[in-house]
């Protein structure tokens, strides 16, 4: 009885059935892992927000202190800076106002190094330098010799006059005392006259009634100016 005599495998045949047999692992593919979010910090609105112009020191500096002043307050409102700390708000002025008031706030006096980082302090101290202490006598009289301009309609002459008076300490009185100046300062003698028949006069009334005469006055030229075109027409 013959025994069977395997024959060696070639190197092909080995391969093969080892692939049969045997199934090679392919290579695991590794997905890369998505990085984690990064939660970005909300950029403050202070930085999205244009600043204020810059305080001009030429001129009429208390007035420039005041338009810069209302300027800043609704900064400090839109940006969001009005929550922020006090300290920040302060290096924000600063930023913004121009070298020479920033040789100025390197004069000013504080009483310590932290008052000069002090946002309600720092104001404070430019408000004094640029307004001093108000002449309340002059103030007055610049308000009581206020005429009504032939420029100027009524909505701006009185506009003016809320202006002058806010420096004029009158206090409860202002209503009163803009109204008297406007009787005595309007340029239009029909509406003084009409204002002064008037027994319980007030401001708004005084006002509604230069604004009306105002109109009507308006109305009677263009009426009489089309008038006047109609009978060169007709001519």
């Amino acid at each position: 009885m013959g025994s069977d005599v395997k024959k060696p495998l070639s190197g092909n045949e080995e391969n093969d059935n080892i692939s049969e047999e045997e199934e090679i692992p392919e290579e695991q593919v590794i997905e890369p892992q998505a990085e984690p979010a990064i939660e970005m910090a909300a950029v403050p609105p202070l930085f999205n927000i244009p600043f204020p112009g810059k305080l001009d020191l030429d001129g009429n500096i208390s007035t420039n202190w005041k338009k810069f002043k209302r300027a800043w307050d609704n900064y400090e409102i839109a940006s969001g800076l009005s929550t922020k700390d006090a300290k920040l708000c302060t290096a924000t002025l600063l930023t913004c106002i121009d070298p020479e008031a920033m040789d100025i706030f390197d004069g000013l006096a504080f009483e310590s190094e932290d008052d000069k980082k002090d946002i309600t302090k720092v104001i404070e101290k430019f408000e004094a330098f640029c307004i001093g202490i108000t002449n309340e006598t002059f103030e007055r009289y610049t308000f009581n010799i206020c005429n009504h301009c032939e420029t100027e309609n009524t909505d701006t002459y009185v506009s003016k006059l809320r202006k002058l008076a806010k420096t004029c300490n009158y206090q409860d009185s202002i209503e009163i005392l803009i109204r008297d100046t406007i009787v005595c300062g309007i340029r239009d003698n029909t509406a003084r006259k009409r204002l002064l028949q008037e027994d319980k006069l007030t401001l708004n009334k005084c006002i509604d009634i230069c604004r009306a005469l105002e109109s009507t006055t308006a109305k009677m030229k263009t009426m009489t100016v089309a008038s006047n075109i109609l009978k060169c027409d007709e001519a």
